[in-house]
């Protein structure tokens, strides 16, 4: 099922170029452990649109699990500074 979401994914983004499609992509990589092309999508939906708390927040939980731990509260901390009133996100 998750290489189906990606393959769905990968036409969302392709035809609407939107944030919320990459970060579908980047979830469904990450149920099947593709960290890194799971930390790849929400780049791509940053440079599309960056005022999105989800994003930057996704990517930061991404982020911890590679151990990747300055990144991964660098990502949060945004998340905070764009939705200070939605800290769960």
């Amino acid at each position: 099922m998750p290489h189906t979401r990606i393959r769905l994914a990968d036409l969302a983004v392709a035809i609407q170029q939107n944030g919320e499609a990459c970060l579908c992509r980047a979830y469904a990589k990450a149920t099947l452990n593709e960290m890194q092309g799971a930390i790849a999508d929400p780049n791509q939906a940053i440079a599309i649109k960056s005022d999105q708390s989800a994003i930057h927040f996704n990517r930061g939980t991404d982020r911890s699990d590679l151990v990747d731990k300055k990144g991964a509260v660098d990502d949060l901390t945004k998340a905070i500074e764009i939705t200070p009133d939605n800290v769960e996100t």
